[in-house]
């Protein structure tokens, strides 16, 4: 719907003033539950999730994703309304402590810098996890400690909730601490594959106990045991399957929702649940196929291939520019691909490589960005930090459509990527084989900016620096593409 040319200038118009928009909105339906309450409850779950989908569909391009906040502001009011009834009749620590997650929601996000968006969306699919188990006890509790008049259908979903909720809990709290540096250490030794399986077993045991002896303790040991499955499993996860593990527990964190929805008896979580528990398995299964590694590999890693051996450095010296000499490089080439990695990210140097981008442009040279599907620490990474830079969507082009762009390019400028332009994906002993890499073979010139010659997550070093058209123009992204920018 989103991609018909006349749908978005008809929103446009429909919905005017966003604000006045959202504050009319609730206000008819606030004044609807007056008259009728229960018809006011259908119309606005309706509502919430009719705006939950525009939000999804609102991705389709850059453009019309500036409007997907304001689609998930309304749908998230609308949900509000659909409860009016029971928030009127509230007590006041109800509303503070809606007050209270707001205002911390608010200055949390506010506060934390785009570098750290991959541990703020771990930690937030980490909050996901925990209200839902806290629902799952609720329910059970509800039903009194020792209660067998729990449908066996209600008990099969608190079971599969609460199953998903505490590995979604453990697992993206793990998730978090190894993106944000603070569990370095490799933990693939330390959990060996009988480990998991035995957690695995006891979860499964556990929750078929819930299914036939539902209380309390059974829906404590559940949790308990699926918590410890999430650490397990996610431990020994090397960084360079972040993206994956994130991407996958933001499934799990829909699925949970998904149960619970199912024991509420709310349509507005089953249907949430399931777009967000779908589109991420999708989105995981597409990311490992970008790597070429099936999702098995990820989730039970070997010693050996959860961060990668490194590889003995590579016979051969390598070219270094200065920037002013990387400056002369750029201004005599007619078509330039910018290839960004988590170096970009981690220098905060998007907007001075945009910079560097109209200048080029201004200049008459062709200027692509070259987005590898896994580059970062979470799906969309670079695609996000580019946004924020104000960088046109059209110039962010695919790894099909970048291979075929860089076959015809002049100059390469590489900035804090390794992995993805990793010739030892070609070899067939490398712990990263087959994995798909942009191809620089016919590319004349390319320019990697590194801060030293240390390899990538993968821990291999790339011959793709001793080659005679490669040069490194060493030292910190920003300032380095401060100073092209002043010689160009």
């Amino acid at each position: 719907m989103m991609k018909h040319p006349h749908v978005p200038a008809v929103l446009a118009m429909v919905l005017g003033s966003r604000t006045g928009l959202t504050v009319g909105l609730c206000a008819i339906l606030a004044g609807l539950h007056l008259v009728w309450p229960d018809v006011t409850r259908v119309v606005s779950i309706g509502l919430s999730m009719a705006f939950c989908i525009m939000a999804f569909a609102s991705l389709v391009s850059l453009k019309e994703s500036q409007k997907t906040i304001f689609y998930c502001i309304l749908s998230f009011s609308c949900a509000a309304c659909s409860i009016m009834g029971t928030l009127m009749s509230a007590q006041w620590e109800w509303v503070l402590a809606i007050l209270l997650g707001s205002g911390l929601g608010w200055g949390i996000t506010r506060s934390v810098s785009m570098i750290h968006l991959p541990q703020l969306m771990a930690f937030f699919h980490a909050l996901v996890g925990m209200a839902t188990a806290l629902l799952g006890v609720v329910l059970v509790a509800l039903h009194g400690l020792f209660s067998t008049t729990i449908p066996m259908q209600t008990r099969a979903e608190l079971a599969i909730g609460g199953v998903m909720a505490a590995i979604t809990l453990t697992g993206s709290l793990i998730a978090g601490a190894k993106l944000h540096g603070w569990l370095k250490q490799d933990f693939s030794s330390f959990i060996p594959r009988h480990g998991l399986l035995l957690t695995t077993a006891l979860s499964l045991s556990i929750s078929i106990l819930m299914m036939i002896w539902p209380n309390m303790w059974s829906m404590f040991a559940l949790l308990l045991v699926s918590g410890l499955w999430g650490i397990v499993v996610v431990l020994p996860i090397g960084g360079a399957d972040m993206p994956v593990v994130i991407s996958l527990l933001n499934a799990c964190s829909g699925w949970a929702t998904l149960g619970i929805g199912f024991s509420l008896q709310h349509p507005l979580f089953i249907v949430v649940g399931s777009i967000v528990g779908f589109s991420g398995a999708v989105l995981s299964w597409m990311m490992c196929k970008g790597m070429n590694r099936s999702l098995m590999d990820v989730i039970f890693p070997t010693p050996s291939s959860s961060d990668g051996p490194t590889s003995p450095a590579h016979e051969g010296s390598v070219q270094t520019l200065s920037p002013e000499d990387a400056a002369f490089v750029l201004s005599s080439a007619s078509r330039v691909v910018i290839i960004p990695g988590y170096g970009m990210a981690a220098a905060h140097a998007q907007h001075v490589l945009q910079e560097l981008n109209e200048k080029m442009s201004e200049n008459g040279i062709t200027v692509h960005y070259a987005i590898h599907p896994v580059a970062g620490r979470m799906p969309g990474h670079m695609n996000v930090l580019l946004a924020e830079a104000k960088v046109p969507y059209e110039s962010m082009l695919e790894l099909d459509e970048s291979n075929m762009e860089l076959a015809q390019s002049d100059v390469v400028l590489i900035i804090g990527a390794n992995d993805i332009v990793n010739t030892l994906a070609k070899d067939a002993t490398s712990s990263i084989y087959g994995m798909p890499i942009f191809h620089l073979e016919k590319v004349k010139t390319v320019l990697f900016i590194k801060r030293s010659m240390a390899a990538g997550y993968a821990g291999l070093d790339n011959p793709l620096f001793y080659q005679p058209n490669t040069f490194m123009v060493f030292g910190d992204g920003k300032k380095v593409c401060t100073d092209i920018l002043k010689h160009m």
